[in-house]
């Protein structure tokens, strides 16, 4: 786990080089064909090191989707509140635009949709506490009713080539989801 606080500042060092290699090897290499030696490599780290800290690259992935959800909960958190908006959209839509040839290139992939399917679980929990905070109490339902509709128009976005302004694409779907949540 890529947990900070009972991790010294050389196994956290290599812990996150460890992730940035495998998120860059994920950008130009099907998951199938990732191992756990080229981790190592990209990272410039022993294999053994990578051991230290997990069996299996699967662990080393839900390690960096912990890390992720919790950067990223940091970033919406410290945004600006803005009507009409909800932070988890505005850095999901943003995310999205960047990386559009990785979720092109994995959408196919049946590695690719489990980590699709990773991502969408990170960003349902973001969402659903972010809703929280603004006193909207969604069920479970309707929060993947909602997770499924904002990945299915981000997904036509990108297919789209990112056309238009990302954060009208934002605000839309911010529209959309606190219509449908109640407060």
């Amino acid at each position: 786990m890529l947990d900070k606080s009972g991790t010294d500042r050389r196994a956290r060092k290599s812990i996150l080089a460890l992730w940035q290699a495998l998120f860059d090897l994920m950008q130009t290499t099907d998951w199938a064909e990732i191992s756990v030696q080229m981790i190592a490599d990209r990272a410039d780290v022993a294999r053994s090191t990578f051991y230290a800290h997990f069996q299996t690259k699967q662990d080393l992935l839900d390690a960096g989707f912990a890390m992720l959800g919790g950067n990223v909960q940091t970033k919406v958190l410290a945004m600006p509140q803005r009507a009409g908006h909800l932070a988890t959209l505005d850095w999901l839509v943003a995310h999205v635009g960047n990386s559009r040839e990785f979720m092109q290139r994995a959408k196919g992939t049946a590695a690719g949709q489990i980590i699709q399917g990773r991502f969408r679980q990170t960003v349902a929990a973001l969402l659903a506490d972010e809703l929280a905070l603004a006193r909207r109490a969604a069920d479970p339902r309707s929060m993947v009713f909602v997770v499924g509709g904002i990945f299915a128009v981000v997904e036509d976005w990108t297919a789209k080539g990112c056309p238009g302004d990302p954060d009208s694409l934002a605000q839309d779907l911010a529209v959309s989801v606190l219509a449908y949540i109640p407060a």
